[in-house]
Formats: structure tokens, sequence, C-alpha cells
């Protein structure tokens, strides 16, 4: 919703994090797409997603930005005072608990606005589905789980032997698990190197993903008869985070730089800058299925200038992986990481 809004060398380099050359319409339209496979209904699986902007009261946006998120993202605005800002905090935070069926709680802290704040803007995704192969509950037995050299972890591990999707190659073993209906599956990335999980979060990227993806439905359809012996543990991870320093990372710098900032495409002048990025998550896979949900807050705030090979194969997942929930033809909704488990 910021890269609608980004001009000249700000969109650069979200686009280029996010899409590397991609046009701009191929981006738009792609995401677009997204959104509207988000919120088909199917009764096999809950999959929701919802994008709401919350402006000051008074403060105006560009009519051609709104009409972009209105038409491609389904994005609902609503004006709010900001000036109160336990009371903005508490609405922004129970839509996004709502939206999340409760497993995202207070996502926008109070302190986090402020008499410059312009615009938050919300994206909440909600994901419920059983599995396609149910595992067993009989079978899950107490395994060790291997977090470092150093240590170790008793977990739930549960089995399942079926001819999944999988790949492999020199780093990784990829499996795919299917949920109802086979549109969606979760994604198991598993190093082959017991504690090589960092080196693979430095080399993936979301091409190569999408590339592991299609590369395990492939192998699947030529060898559907192949049995994966899939040992994998119960998980339920909760993460809260600022996604600042990640984002610079990946090259978007001057959308958080007051002077640099260019989202002349919100307002039609350089008025604005990223405040913060606030991101929480949450996923829990069990015998039964998943349940998982994330929001994400982007505070906007007026910048210093306006206030101044064979038939069996073996998938042990029992050290640190990468998931991913994602559609059977790649569209990524969830990715994550299982380094330990409650």
């Amino acid at each position: 919703m910021c890269y609608v809004g980004a001009k000249n060398e700000t969109a650069n380099q979200i686009s280029k994090a996010i899409a590397g050359d991609a046009s701009r319409d191929r981006i738009l339209n792609y995401f677009s797409t997204i959104m509207t496979q988000l919120n088909l209904q199917n009764k096999s699986y809950e999959l929701d997603a919802a994008n709401r902007i919350y402006v000051q009261e008074s403060f105006q946006l560009l009519q051609s930005y709104k009409q972009t998120l209105t038409n491609k993202f389904q994005g609902q605005f609503e004006n709010i005072d900001f000036s109160n800002s336990i009371a903005a905090a508490q609405k922004i935070n129970s839509f996004i608990e709502q939206a999340t069926r409760g497993k995202i709680k207070d996502l926008i802290p109070s302190n986090a606005i402020n008499d410059l704040t312009r615009m938050i803007l919300t994206n909440a995704i909600y994901f419920k589905g059983t599995w396609e192969y149910k595992f067993e509950k009989k079978q899950t037995v107490p395994k060790t789980f291997y977090l470092s050299e150093n240590r170790e972890q008793q977990v739930s591990m549960m089995k399942i032997i079926k001819p999944f999707p999988y790949y492999e190659d020199n780093q990784v073993q990829v499996l795919g698990l299917p949920y109802k209906s086979q549109e969606v599956f979760l994604y198991v990335i598993l190093p082959k190197d017991r504690f090589g999980l960092s080196n693979l979060l430095q080399d993936i990227t979301g091409q190569k993903l999408q590339n592991h993806i299609q590369e395990a439905h492939k192998w699947h359809n030529d060898n559907s008869q192949t049995q994966i012996d899939v040992k994998l543990p119960r998980f339920k991870i909760e993460t809260e985070l600022s996604l600042n320093n990640a984002l610079k990372k990946l090259g978007i710098t001057n959308a958080f730089d007051e002077k640099r900032a260019d989202f002349s495409g919100m307002t039609g002048s350089r008025d604005l800058y990223i405040s913060d990025v606030v991101h929480k998550a949450f996923i829990e896979t069990n015998e039964e299925g998943s349940e998982a949900a994330a929001a994400t807050g982007i505070i906007v705030s007026l910048t210093s200038s306006v206030r101044g090979s064979s038939r069996f194969r073996t998938f042990h997942a029992d050290h640190p992986f990468l998931y991913a929930l994602a559609t059977r033809q790649g569209d990524i909704l969830f990715t994550g990481t299982v380094a330990s488990l409650k």
C-alpha cells in the first residue's frame, strides 16, 4: 500500500526489494490478484485478508491514491483522531483482533502514535485449515529437536507416510503438506545442514522459494507413488517485531528518511515518511491442521520540514527449518521459521 504512493527512488527501492525488476503495473496487478484470491469463499478452509487505512481527520489524500487502494487492494479508509492516542490505538487494535479471530492483539501501542502521525496502514490475514491427510495422534511421540550444537529440546513429533510434493537439492529438502481441497499447502524447507538455517535465510529469496514449490509439485507429478516418511513437530509460534531494520537491509532506506522519503503519490507533496513498521504473527500446527494469523501496521508521519529417486523418501524435521503457507501456484501467504518450540 505504501508502494502505491511512493515515487522516484523511494518507489524504486521498494519495488526492487519486493519484486526485483518487475514493472510497476505487474507488481500492482500481482498483489491485486492475491487480494482477490485471499477473499474468495472456500468451504474447505478459512482464509481472509483485510486492508484498512486510518487517516488523521482533515488530512487530505489524493483521490487517485485512494482509488487505487480501493480498487486493487480492497482497501478501506477510515478517518480517526490521532490526538487521542489511546482511543486511536484501541480502535485500530480492535479491528485487527476481529480480523484475525482474536489471534493478534495490541498490534499498535498507543505510544507509537503522536501529534505528527497522519496515517496508519494496517494489513491483517487469517487462515485456518485441516490437513488433507491428518496425522494420527497415536503416532505422535516425544523426540529430540536439535536447536544448536549444544542445545536440544524434547518435542511432540508427528508422523505420517504419504506421497507428498517433494524436492531436494544439495542444500535443502522441501515438503508440501496439503490442506483440504489441496489449494493451500504448508511448505517446509529443511536445511540439510542440521544447523544451517541462518545460511538458508541469507540465501533464500521469494523467487527461489516459488521455484522450490514448483519443483516439488513437478516431482510429485512424476513420482506420484513415491511415499514420503514425514516427521514434523507440533509447533505454535507467536512473534512480535519491528520490521524497520529488516526492510532497510533489503535496501528500503529512503522511505524511513524524513529528508529523502517521497510519498508524493499519497498527498501530492513530499511531506510524509514511514516512522515504524510493526508486525505480529501467530501460527499453530498440529495433527488436525493449522491456524495462522498475521498483522502489520505501518505508521506514517509528517516530515520534520513540515513540523519543523527411489519409491521412498525420508523427511525428518528434527532441527530448525523455514516454513511457508502458500497456494499451489506459489503465492505466499505466511513465512516464518521454527528454531525453538513451546
